[in-house]
């Protein structure tokens, strides 16, 4: 008998199932971590990531109290994409996005397009509005894009017998609205220059001793509590640019509610 806490296929929550056992309740774990970038190919550092994650969770399954979901968080979302179709559209509106390394080499000259040329960093940025906002034509580009991606990563993957659930950047992107709207509501977000963002002071540490990194104190008393402080001044976490465009800390953050 399985009592299923929270949906698994559909919630980007960390979840647990319980399952009757005769040696005692089940618990299924979900760990995540990323093996790969989707425009970039797979190198050592990538498999070195994907065999030692995989050697852990094999590990693991052979206890009778665990179970361990392997889900890849793969970087599938962001400015990149922006600046990609943007120079694809521009340069080669016909091509079909099958050949992985030409839409490598395109990314590449992407970026140096839009670190010299401020007319085509204004398009890439309204681009990813555009992706973000489900932009057909857009979106039909990125999905073909990531499905070659995924298929170039497959292969390597195949022959190195890891088998992956893809659960990338882009997972999380029908909950940041509502996780924006909760922190509102909580008095979080604040408006500053058309932009939505989160303005803190620190992070409060359980730790009564103040970690010490080249002679500097990183915990310091702040109204009674131990915070921690890069500089005197508030540190702010941009949610949503002046151009509604999400940034990667607000896919982050969205990642991060789903593992409280």
């Amino acid at each position: 008998m399985c009592r299923f806490h929270r949906d698994l296929s559909s919630s980007p929550t960390r979840s647990i199932v319980t399952l009757s056992h005769a040696a005692g309740d089940k618990r299924l774990r979900e760990s995540r971590f990323q093996t790969s970038k989707t425009l970039a190919p797979l190198h050592n550092s990538h498999w070195y990531v994907s065999n030692l994650f995989c050697c852990i969770h094999s590990t693991l399954r052979i206890s009778v109290y665990v179970e361990v979901l392997r889900r890849n968080h793969v970087g599938d979302w962001g400015t990149k994409f922006g600046m990609l179709i943007e120079y694809l559209f521009e340069k080669f509106p016909d091509t079909d996005l099958a050949d992985f390394y030409m839409i490598q080499s395109c990314y590449k000259e992407s970026k140096k397009n839009f670190d010299v040329d401020p007319v085509f960093k204004k398009k890439a940025q309204l681009a990813v509005v555009r992706i973000q906002g489900g932009d057909p034509v857009y979106c039909k580009t990125w999905a073909k894009i990531c499905e070659t991606s995924r298929t170039e990563c497959a292969t390597v993957y195949q022959r190195l017998q890891i088998e992956l659930e893809e659960k990338g950047e882009s997972f999380y992107k029908p909950y940041i609205p509502s996780m924006i709207e909760e922190l509102s509501d909580k008095g979080l977000v604040e408006e500053s220059k058309g932009a939505r963002v989160i303005k803190t002071k620190g992070l409060v540490k359980d730790s009564e001793e103040a970690p010490v990194v080249n002679n500097k104190i990183l915990v310091e008393d702040s109204e009674g509590a131990p915070v921690v402080n890069k500089k005197k001044d508030s540190n702010t976490l941009m949610l949503v640019k002046s151009d509604g465009a999400y940034t990667y800390a607000t896919t982050d953050m969205a990642a991060l509610c789903g593992l409280i």
